[in-house]
């Protein structure tokens, strides 16, 4: 069995427990659990005051290449802001560490926002698929890309970036 989610690290709540890769590990073997995707953490604004970036994640996956598959963070309004940013490049990189994939994206933004078409489009572009959290609008106190009721501005991407590789999580 392979767990697409997983974090190492601290959450948002105040008592929440921190959870270390040692505890994981022992949990996954707990669990059964062969394989696990190692995602990021404070990827946006929105999401956890703590963060465990792309560079811990990878320093997590050389010790135990067998135990996880590495993703990268990124924020489609990382590189100024804009949606002719070029990702390809830092993609490229983070592929060539070991990243199999990018996210959890958690920007609030409409998951049809220029920003974020950019950003998947890079990642097809580099053949990285894009795991996002998907949440209903944009509004203070949610996080992770939005849409309205059936999924319209999602299923738009989709025809739009037939090259860019969807994990839907949450809501999705």
């Amino acid at each position: 069995m392979i767990d697409i989610h997983t974090h190492i690290g601290r959450g948002t709540v105040k008592d929440e427990p921190a959870v270390n890769e040692k505890e994981l590990l022992k949990r996954m073997d707990e669990l059964e659990i062969e394989r696990a995707v190692l995602l990021p953490r404070g990827v946006s604004p929105e999401c956890s005051f703590f963060h465990f970036e792309t560079e811990d994640v990878l320093e997590v996956y050389k010790k135990h290449p067998d135990r996880f598959i590495s993703f990268c963070k990124l924020d489609p309004r990382n590189g100024g802001n804009s949606p002719d940013t070029n990702f390809s490049w830092l993609l490229e990189e983070y592929k060539e560490k070991g990243c199999k994939g990018v996210g959890e994206l958690t920007g609030n933004l409409y998951i049809d926002d220029p920003l974020y078409k950019n950003l998947f489009y890079h990642c097809g572009k580099v053949g990285l698929p894009a795991l996002f959290h998907l949440a209903v609008g944009v509004k203070y106190g949610i996080y992770g890309a939005a849409d309205d009721i059936h999924l319209p501005r999602l299923e738009k991407v989709l025809k739009e970036l037939p090259d860019t590789i969807f994990i839907g999580h949450a809501m999705a």
